[in-house]
Formats: structure tokens, sequence, C-alpha cells
């Protein structure tokens, strides 16, 4: 199950392609609901979904989170260059640094 809003069109996307690649054919809902319904249907039994790393830390009530390894899903962020915020350079410069070590873990495994 996703979202009909960002970023469930990207992860029924994910789900299609990867599963498809495995000759499965994946019967994934939109459903015009928020996260928090979302997870709520989950812990009711109504399906699974895909969520990130930081949303896997809250407890929702019947929902278990079972981490994926060696799974990363592709990002963007848009940002006004007028509004600099001491929040966005920390962000920016923690991307940087984790990237760098995304590279040198990839090129190290080949």
């Amino acid at each position: 199950m996703v979202s009909r809003v960002a970023p469930g069109p990207e992860i029924h996307d994910y789900v299609v392609k990867n599963l498809s690649e495995l000759g499965r054919h994946p019967d994934v809902g939109y459903h015009a609901v928020g996260r928090e319904t979302l997870m709520a249907m989950v812990g009711l039994g109504m399906g699974v979904s895909l969520v990130s790393g930081a949303e896997a830390g809250v407890q929702y009530p019947g929902v278990t989170f079972i981490p994926l390894s060696g799974e990363q899903l592709p990002f963007s962020m848009i940002w006004l260059a007028q509004n600099d915020n001491p929040a966005l350079r920390r962000f920016l410069s923690a991307a940087r640094i984790h990237a760098r070590s995304q590279r040198g873990r990839d090129v190290a495994s080949t």
C-alpha cells in the first residue's frame, strides 16, 4: 500500500520495478491518506508498505518494521537559494559526508 502523495508514487515505481525483475507482478494499491493513516491500515492487517529508516523509529500498533539491508532509494530536495538556514547547511554537510562514505564502500565492495 502507498499514499497518493509523495513519496507514495516513487515507492510504487520502486516496488513494481524491483519485483517485476524477479518475475513478480505486485498489486500495489494507492490510498488517498497520509502516512499516519496508512500505517494504521497496515496495523489493521490491510497490507504492507515501505517507509524510510527515519519513519521506522515511530511505533504504530500492530506494525513491525523489517529493514531491507543494502537498499537505497534516490531522493531529491528543493530549497530557495535566498533562504540561508543553518539547519540546511548542516543537512547538506551530513549528506555529503554520507555520500562520500557510500562511494568508498561501493568501490571497496566491487
